[in-house]
Order: structure tokens, then sequence, then C-alpha cells
């Protein structure tokens, strides 16, 4: 599932680095100049090996290393062919990974070549199409080249850091797109649209310049998501999971806020609300607490 980041989102609970997001978005309409016929599978590796990472900058060989070791790894075959659906996390990382191993093996001009040529029309399935030009380019098949490429990551020895980050991010955004389904649905869905602005214009859909729900749920869920994503890119794990644990117990009990850190989260949310405040981000440390307020409004000349 993707995470929508609305034009005018307060809190940007679905994290992510700006410098990563806009390169992995201008590497999309930059290699249409050269590959109109791309399929979803490689486009995304590309955009991540391009970014130097998903959300952060993050060494891919490490982090694939570190999914094949927790036990998550999905095969590539079944990714290629059903990419939206798969963990969204996972299924990044894994494009990721395996573009920069066939960048690494054969040079970058080589996977441009490939990555130009590939179309989803050159066989019955899309992971028979790339099986195809791999051949071609690569001189093997996908699961040739998928085995020597798990083989490189299982030989790697991993950092048990490397796992931990990596755990945390997929409970992260599994749980932020199980807020999404109960409290911000329009947020919610399978795979991007990605129209040009003169159609959305045409069609008169406003759904990316809209406000997201500013209830007080919403407001506290999304104030602990972003909690808990500074925790994890702080490398807090611990706390970063006490977070995410918290907001589960908010979701299972159908938005029963009953135990802390949820508890002093909405306590400060309240707080702000009597001084007609939405905070953007809430920071918890013993018995203090700082809240940001929005930026307040231009004054007009």
């Amino acid at each position: 599932m993707c995470i929508r980041d609305s034009s005018y989102v307060d809190r940007r609970y679905a994290g992510g680095g700006f410098y990563e997001l806009l390169v992995h978005e201008a590497a999309h309409i930059l290699d249409q100049q050269f590959a109109p016929q791309r399929i979803t599978f490689l486009a995304e590796g590309l955009a991540v090996w391009v970014s130097g990472g998903h959300y952060k900058s993050e060494d891919l060989n490490e982090r694939s290393a570190a999914l094949v070791a927790t036990k998550r790894y999905v095969p590539l075959a079944d990714l290629i062919d059903g990419f939206y659906p798969v963990q969204h996390e996972i299924g990044y990382l894994e494009a990721g990974g395996f573009v920069t191993y066939l960048v690494d093996r054969g040079g970058w001009s080589r996977f441009k070549e490939f990555y130009s040529d590939i179309s989803a029309s050159d066989a019955p399935t899309v992971s028979a199409a790339l099986d195809l030009n791999l051949q071609a380019y690569y001189g093997a098949t996908l699961a040739q080249l998928e085995s020597e490429w798990l083989a490189s990551l299982q030989s790697r020895s991993v950092n048990p850091a490397a796992v931990e980050d990596l755990q945390t991010t997929i409970r992260y955004y599994d749980i932020a797109r199980r807020y999404q389904e109960l409290y911000d649905p329009t947020a919610h869905y399978l795979s991007a649209w990605l129209p040009h602005p003169t159609q959305v214009r045409e069609l008169g859909n406003p759904a990316d310049l809209t406000r997201r729900p500013e209830e007080e749920i919403n407001i506290t869920l999304e104030v602990m998501l972003v909690a808990a994503d500074t925790a994890a890119r702080a490398g807090d794990y611990s706390r970063a999971n006490v977070i995410l644990a918290s907001i589960e117990n908010i979701l299972d009990n159908g938005g029963a806020i009953i135990y802390p850190p949820a508890t002093n989260h909405l306590r400060i949310v309240r707080a702000a609300a009597e001084y007609r405040h939405e905070p953007h981000d809430v920071h918890l440390k013993r018995a203090t607490a700082h809240a940001t307020p929005p930026p307040a409004p231009a004054t007009p000349p």
C-alpha cells in the first residue's frame, strides 16, 4: 500500500526525507525520456538506487542482506508480477537492491540499455519478460541472477542495527497504513495515480489539494507516528517501538486512549487546542514536552 503525502499535509507522519522523495520522483520523470516502456519493478528499483535509499540514505546492499536475515524476502518472480500488493517497504527495497546488483555487475551503460529495451509485452508475464531480457543483456536467467544475488547477500556480515532498523521501519509503515484505513481512508490506496497537473484540472479532481482530517484522534495518532519516526531515525528503536505499540493498542480498541505514552500525547493535543493551536509534532522528555504549532500566516504587505 502507498502512503500519500498531501499537498497541504500538516503532520508528515508518512516520514521520508525530502531529498530522497525529490530525487525518486525526478528519476521517474527523467527515465521516461529513454525508457517509455518501463516496468514497475525496475522503475521503482531504479528510483531507489538513484536516490541512494528509499526513505533515507542507506546502504542498499546491507539493507537487502538485513531483509534476507529477517526471513521476509519475497521471491523476485512473485514481486515482479504483483509489485504493489506486496508489503511496500519490502517491495521497494528488493527492487532497489536488485537494480544495485545489476549495475554493480555489468555497469550503468549495460543496465540502461537493458532497462530501455525491456517491455512487459515481450512475454506473457512481466517476470518472463524480465527473464528474457536478462538473458539477452546479462547472459543469465532471472533465477540464476537471483540465486547469485542472494548468495552474495547471505555472505555478508549483517549489522544487528540494520536488522532492527528495517524491522522497525516495516512495522512503522504497516501501522501508518492501518491508521489510514481507519481514520484517513482517502490517503490509503493500493497503487499510484500520477496524472499530469493539466489533467487534474481538466477532470476537476482535488484529492491531492485537500487538507487532512483534523479531529482530535487524527492529530493525536499523527503526532505519535511522527514521534515514532523521529525516534527510529535517531536510532532509538526501543522508544520507537514503545510508541508504535501504543498506537496499535489504540487502533485495536476502537480509538480508546487509555495508557501512556498515548495519554501524554493526548493531553498535549488538548492543551494546545485550548489556545487554538494544532501541533505538528510533539516531543516528550521525562516531565517536559515540546509541541510545534503550524507556522504563522504571512502578513500581507
